[in-house]
């Protein structure tokens, strides 16, 4: 109850924003961003194509409109906002990442796979990349590259859980049942509270 009055007092500040400034594309892309989290997908869409109208170089509306697309199973559209992203700010992962699943929704795994090695070509560390490469190749039956990528992964976030369950996996598939055991296990570890 509490924080649907704090919503509603930001969505009346928002709109009073609006309101003073309409060409203010910020407003509009929290706008947008308060109607996603009430499930009111078709107004969140009108207001963040609202905030890419009022400034079509707002990485961030384009981000959150592509997001709400895909989630809107949107695919094609959601592609194209990715790439705009992309194309004014390289580095962003999130949409790369993003870009990737929706390739992988559209059953494209060559450009969802590229996007998956691109993202680690700007962090290494980014374990979507490892998890998104992992999976085309589970998805081809490759589990021995599958585990070649989850092992990579693990050289760097030795202590990720998701990746050591996901090795298992790969390990059981190729019938190494003591390593899939092994790698279980130590995804077992890592998913627990440490103690105080």
């Amino acid at each position: 109850m509490f924080a649907l009055g704090k919503m509603h007092a930001r969505a009346v500040r928002i709109e009073k924003a609006i309101a003073l400034a309409p060409k203010n594309g910020y407003a509009h892309l929290l706008r947008g961003y308060l109607h996603q989290l009430s499930d009111q997908d078709n107004l969140a869409l009108e207001s963040y194509s609202k905030a890419v109208e009022i400034n079509p170089r707002s990485t961030h509306a384009l981000y959150y409109r592509g997001e709400l697309l895909s989630r809107m199973g949107r695919y094609p559209e959601a592609i194209k906002d990715f790439e705009r992203v992309l194309r004014l700010k390289h580095y962003f992962t999130d949409a790369r990442y993003s870009l990737a699943l929706a390739y992988l929704k559209q059953q494209d795994l060559t450009q969802g796979e590229q996007h998956c090695k691109l993202i680690l070509k700007v962090d290494r560390r980014d374990v979507r990349a490892y998890q998104c490469l992992g999976r085309i190749l589970m998805e081809q039956r490759d589990f021995e590259s599958a585990s070649r990528i989850y092992e990579r992964g693990l050289a760097f976030l030795p202590a990720n859980q998701e990746l050591w369950r996901d090795l298992s996996l790969t390990y059981a598939a190729r019938g190494m049942f003591g390593p899939a055991l092994a790698a279980r296990q130590k995804s077992i570890t890592f998913a627990s509270p440490s103690p105080n």
